[in-house]
């Protein structure tokens, strides 16, 4: 029996994979042209069955069916929904929304995912089923709002803006994917609660979750260990700031803050030990299947079902089934049913980077772990213990190395000395969250487990600062394409090939995909290494100029706040592959004027009226925040006193009509302008 025969479920999954990747890079085909071809490649392959010559042939037009069937899947999910929502979207003014999860503080707003139920306008109100982003305004007396807040909203929501270089996370992209296209930024006079109605199971999980969190929080003074638990026991990260982040990404142990399979196998563990009792009566093996699917389901619908909880509860469920049958169950065939029914349920899953790396952490240590643990065989049980978790902690990060590569652009130096001692820790961790929130109720268990648990989490977080606290923790690594991450995966299978057959022909295989990759990142590196450039970032406050030269970045002027560096600054550094200077090339509070590439530039804040020159003064590029208004009724005549100018950089938002206005201006005066905030990025 070939490989392929024993794992069924590999086949199904990874051609319905493709048909839904052909639905999103080459949708070619029609909704019901794609049912059409699904249905007749199904009964064309039934048909060839029953003709042994022709299994072959039947086989090829089933697994075209698959393909098929991807699709529709994909397409059933998305595009007919788009584009009612957009149309109804288009002609509405007043939308009738429910809040989806508590809300959270942003900045200037509380944010939340709500979800249309309805939209009005003059024509009066038309059902509607789309999801958001939701920015309300604080107030003074703003309070936060819970899931399944009934609200209605004066005023029309924005799309989301697309990544403005691929150096940049794809935010619009990765919300898409979540079926999210719209967002609503409201002020509180146009924003009105009303009576709730919404009973929905996703409803009614997001708050009991928040019920949990509060249950499970409750009497920690620190907001960071507090953070930590809701995000370790519960899955709820929102608590969590930008610092806890950082650092346990510079330890290597972001997986500890995502509820994925360690949380889901600690708690089968803990299930299946807790209730070996039941074998002892008659039909106890069942009794406890029932109970253990029904904790599972609980736990993942509770935690958000994510797609690694999803993953982790199905294939843990077919561990458990197969266990009470007495049934050998094949894990590539498990991982391969788990992600079949993920993207059944959800078909955008497969572009979550959650999603990836989930399966990928999998695939690479159930093949990955045995290879390495056979490399070394210690000579005592804790030791042997010991290394085992460190050729599991390999073989996770060897196979999810391309996309955190591509993802993250950053690689925690001291992982495997940090899973060591995280992983024990995050496991009592868990266990001891869990007891405490399920024995809540009882005040002696509650006294006792809840200083337990603060105490480990405080332990967690003061270990993930010692290891982000050592030299050169966290490895910033260049830029990557897509291309170069087909290269790394091509690269690994081939040298997996290699080991696993030692045939001379993987050889020069892997060792061509290695020049290729070498000479790509190499060709884009020195394609930068000369480059001179003029970086501008729309910051919260003004704008952010800093100057690329060769290797090294230098701040013109500006202030870059955290979200900014890490979103924004921090990619275009790898993108370059530069460092940035502690020394900034000019100063200035008002004003601030600079010299590049034999170019004059003049940023200046605030009211420009007050600069007074003696004469107009000649510049290359100005930069201001808004048009003031002066003698004539633009503002251009005004400014035009002041300055000469080829080309001027409006820094805040513009409104459409004056956009318009000021771009015809400028191209009638040979002018070019350039609105900052709509670009959202400018290279000169």
């Amino acid at each position: 029996m070939n490989a392929w025969s024993r794992f069924p479920f590999l086949r199904i999954s990874l051609f319905f994979a493709l048909g839904i990747l052909l639905a999103e890079y080459y949708s070619v085909f029609r909704f019901d042209t794609a049912i059409w071809m699904a249905g007749i490649f199904a009964a064309l392959s039934i048909f060839f069955f029953a003709i042994d010559r022709l299994r072959v042939v039947a086989s090829a037009l089933l697994l075209f069916s698959l393909i098929a069937f991807g699709y529709v899947r994909y397409q059933s999910s998305d595009i007919r929904r788009e584009h009612l929502a957009a149309e109804h979207i288009r002609s509405s003014d007043h939308y009738l929304l429910v809040t989806a999860e508590r809300e959270v503080v942003k900045g200037r707003y509380f944010r939340s995912e709500a979800h249309i139920v309805s939209a009005g306008s003059k024509g009066g109100w038309k059902s509607l089923s789309e999801k958001v982003l939701l920015y309300r305004a604080i107030a003074e007396d703003s309070t936060i709002h819970e899931a399944g807040t009934t609200v209605i909203v004066h005023g029309a929501p924005g799309t989301i803006p697309p990544a403005v270089h691929p150096a940049y996370f794809d935010y619009a992209d990765y919300l898409r994917h979540q079926q999210i296209r719209y967002r609503f930024f409201v002020r509180q006079e146009n924003y009105l609660i009303t009576h709730s109605t919404d009973f929905s199971v996703q409803i009614q999980m997001a708050q009991l979750r928040a019920r949990m969190v509060n249950r499970l929080v409750s009497r920690i003074e620190s907001a960071e260990v507090r953070g930590v638990l809701a995000a370790l026991v519960l899955g709820h990260r929102n608590e969590l700031d930008r610092h806890t982040r950082d650092a346990y990404a510079a330890a290597g142990a972001m997986h500890v803050l995502a509820v994925s399979g360690l949380h889901v196998g600690i708690l089968y563990g803990v299930l299946l030990a807790g209730m070996s009792f039941l074998l002892r009566f008659p039909y106890g093996r069942y009794i406890r299947l029932a109970l253990i699917l029904l904790f599972l389901v609980s736990y993942a619908l509770l935690t958000g079902l994510s797609p690694s909880v999803t993953r982790a509860v199905i294939m843990f469920a077919l561990l458990a089934v197969g266990q009470t049958l007495h049934r050998r169950a094949y894990v590539y065939n498990s991982l391969a049913v788990a992600a079949f029914i993920s993207l059944m349920i959800d078909p955008h899953w497969l572009f979550a980077p959650g999603f990836q790396l989930s399966y990928l952490a999998v695939t690479g240590i159930v093949y990955l772990h045995p290879r390495i643990y056979r490399l070394w065989e210690p000579s005592t049980r804790i030791i042997d213990k010991i290394w085992s978790l460190c050729a599991v902690t390999l073989a996770a990060q060897v196979a999810t190395l391309p996309l955190t590569w591509y993802y993250f652009g950053q690689f925690p130096i001291y992982f495997l000395f940090s899973n060591l001692l995280l992983i024990p820790l995050a496991t009592l961790s868990l266990i001891s969250g869990l007891l405490s929130l399920i024995l809540s109720d009882i005040p002696l268990a509650s006294q006792l487990l809840k200083p337990l648990s603060e105490g480990l989490i405080k332990s967690l977080n003061d270990l993930t600062a010692l290891f982000q606290s050592l030299p050169a923790a966290q490895l910033s690594l260049p830029y990557l394409s897509v291309g170069d991450v087909v290269l790394m995966f091509l690269v690994f299978f081939t040298l997996t090939a290699l080991l696993r057959t030692r045939h001379f022909r993987y050889i020069w295989q892997s060792s061509l995909l290695i020049s290729a990759f070498i000479l790509s990142i190499t060709f884009r590196y020195y394609q930068h290494a000369g480059r001179e450039v003029l970086v501008w970032y729309p910051a919260k406050e003004g704008v952010f100029v800093e100057a690329v030269k060769g290797y090294g970045s230098q701040k013109v002027t500006g202030t870059a706040d955290s979200d900014l560096l890490a979103f924004q600054v921090e990619p275009m550094h790898r993108y370059f592959t530069t460092s940035a200077s502690d020394t900034s090339l000019a100063k200035g509070t008002f004003a601030t004027a600079w010299k590049w590439q034999g170019q004059k530039y003049l940023l200046l804040r605030g009211d420009y009226r007050k600069f007074n020159p003696v004469q107009a003064l000649p510049l290359d590029v100005l930069a201001i925040d808004k048009l003031y208004k002066g003698r004539d009724s633009d503002g251009w005549a005004e400014l035009n006193s002041r300055f000469r100018f080829r080309e001027i950089i409006l820094t805040n938002y513009v409104n459409e009509k004056d956009k318009k206005r000021l771009s015809d201006l400028a191209d009638s005066l040979g002018v070019k302008v350039t609105f900052l905030k709509d670009s959202g990025l400018l290279i000169q």
